[in-house]
């Protein structure tokens, strides 16, 4: 990303100093929001007075997303909150816009042609390739389909856990997310399982399904901005905990302008701080901190 910065700056010719300027990150999760807050961030804020020939200020970042609303996992409310908040940082957000092909420099939205020389893919992966050799039926991201207990159909001695396993949750029928949280709970899972058939004996203990236990979601936006779905008043709690801990009890109270859904089975809630010079800011470090605590 930096390179791209350098290289602009010994472009002379316009349009190729344009297109190394223009970031383009495709798909509106977690990932993309974060990478698309942070690259504005950096080039509004941290690189200006590293340039001498290039106004990194005036750098283009468009965050690409096929569906209707950004942070589909979010409630709507923070969905909004995430896009007008990447608006008024100046990230162009397109919805309802998905990427028909790209190549190298360009990126092709239907009929358009975008210039892009830094095109960075947010839109979700695929299994290891790893997975292809176990002879078994994969779904359309390569990942493998497993039983409730984790374990490999027809192979109860072989388990899949993380980003590879395809796995349903036992209470809500569904589709376990490819995130951290989960992988950590699948694998502590597995554990359990096989320890109990250790101590038992093979054949003894009956295997336990798997639940994914959510909660909460995050989205650090940028410097003292972000946008969480926070399950239970438990985690709510901890998180107004955490401001209280940073914030100034004097004269910087507008700073922390905090709106907060209702509390109930999921308490939402948006967060932003246009003030960039306050010297008692939240920074994303916080958010960070809260979602590991959070999320383990």
């Amino acid at each position: 990303m930096l390179l791209a910065y350098e290289e602009a700056e010994w472009e002379t010719d316009y349009e190729a100093r344009r297109a190394k300027l223009t970031f383009v990150v495709v798909g509106g999760g977690p990932t993309g929001v974060e990478l698309a807050g942070a690259l504005k961030e950096i080039a509004a804020h941290a690189i200006p007075r590293d340039f001498r020939f290039i106004d990194t200020t005036t750098a283009r970042v468009i965050l690409i997303e096929a569906g209707s609303r950004l942070l589909p996992a979010m409630p709507e409310e923070s969905s909004q909150s995430a896009r007008k908040q990447l608006e008024r940082m100046g990230v162009e957000v397109r919805l309802n816009c998905p990427v028909t092909d790209f190549r190298e420099g360009e990126v092709e939205l239907g009929e358009e042609v975008l210039p892009a020389a830094n095109i960075i893919w947010a839109a979700g992966v695929r299994g290891a390739p790893l997975a292809q050799t176990l002879g078994v039926p994969l779904d359309k991201a390569g990942r493998v389909p497993v039983n409730p207990d984790l374990s490999l159909p027809g192979h109860p001695e072989v388990f899949v856990a993380g980003d590879l396993a395809h796995a349903v949750d036992s209470l809500t029928q569904k589709t376990v997310p490819g995130v951290a949280p989960a992988a950590i709970q699948m694998g502590q899972h597995v554990a359990k399982n096989i320890r109990s058939e250790i101590e038992a004996g093979e054949g003894k203990s009956k295997r336990e399904p798997f639940q994914y236990r959510d909660k909460g979601t995050m989205a650090t936006i940028g410097r003292c901005r972000a946008v969480a779905s926070v399950k239970g008043a438990k985690a709510y709690i901890r998180y107004v905990e955490v401001l209280k801990k940073r914030r100034n009890a004097v004269g910087r109270t507008f700073c922390d302008a905090i709106t907060f859904g209702s509390i109930g089975r999921g308490s939402d809630l948006a967060y932003s701080c246009p003030c960039y010079s306050c010297p008692n800011r939240l920074r994303s470090a916080v958010f960070t901190r809260f979602a590991r605590s959070a999320q383990t």
